[in-house]
């Protein structure tokens, strides 16, 4: 008798250790995910007090506080709601044929929160003057406070495998496209095929959209591809795309 009970006891012990340490964990993470939103939302207030950013907008701040909550905005909120001199442009709509089955759902974005955003100040006329100049993406990139921010707070609400590490936050439709630099509903969590876990399979990661996204600059700057063509095919279905073109 004396023995069931102090194997009871024991039990209990270890039960209520391991929820303490289940407590302290969730407790760590959810400080961690509350500064990460912080800082997205810190990120976001400066540069909308900057009257000459490019990430200006009030709706983009709404957008935010929407992602941060874990609700899903549609394209048409997002191409219709953004507004300011440097505002996103707007939001790319789904043309082209779905994936196929084989591939794996990490590789596309959620078209519900990620339709692909484009930069209204860039467009056909003047894409030598952006796109097509040195420079332009490094110019026009959003800040590493935000985009580390950014990245936990996708990877917790999501609920994505792996780690934070394993992923590029990437731009559906590319910078060197005319995507809009800092719009949530143009940033997403692609797995890299090559470093750590290596989440996506040969040919559906991170590295194959960069192959794909600096082959269709070089055909619209070489006046071989309309901008706005290319920005519809990429942020469709990025790896149709890719196919289309002849897997550069």
């Amino acid at each position: 008798m004396g023995t069931r009970l102090s194997r009871h006891a024991e039990a209990m012990r270890r039960s209520r250790i391991g929820k303490r340490l289940e407590a302290s964990q969730f407790e760590r993470e959810n400080v961690g995910f509350q500064y990460a939103t912080l800082k997205v939302r810190s990120v976001l207030t400066r540069l909308q007090a900057n009257s000459a950013c490019r990430f200006r907008s009030h709706a983009l701040t709404q957008f935010t506080v929407a992602l941060i909550a874990g609700v899903g905005v549609s394209a048409g909120v997002v191409g219709n709601s953004v507004v300011g001199p440097r505002s996103v442009g707007r939001a790319i709509t789904s043309v082209s044929d779905s994936p196929p089955t084989s591939l794996p759902p990490l590789a596309m974005p959620d078209q519900r929160d990620t339709p692909g955003v484009t930069d209204g100040l860039v467009n056909q006329q003047n894409v030598h003057q952006t796109i097509c100049r040195k420079g332009y993406t490094t110019s026009v990139r959003p800040p590493e406070s935000y985009t580390r921010a950014l990245k936990r707070i996708l990877h917790s609400r999501k609920g994505l495998p792996g780690r934070i590490s394993d992923y590029e936050l990437d731009h559906l439709v590319p910078l060197e496209l005319g995507g809009a630099p800092a719009n949530p509903g143009n940033l997403w969590m692609q797995p890299y095929e090559g470093r750590g876990s290596r989440l996506g399979p040969p040919g559906t990661g991170a590295e194959t959209k960069d192959r794909l996204e600096n082959f269709l600059r070089r055909q619209v700057c070489r006046g071989r591809e309309p901008l706005a063509s290319a920005q519809r095919a990429i942020a469709s279905n990025w790896y149709m795309a890719w196919v289309a073109a002849g897997q550069p």
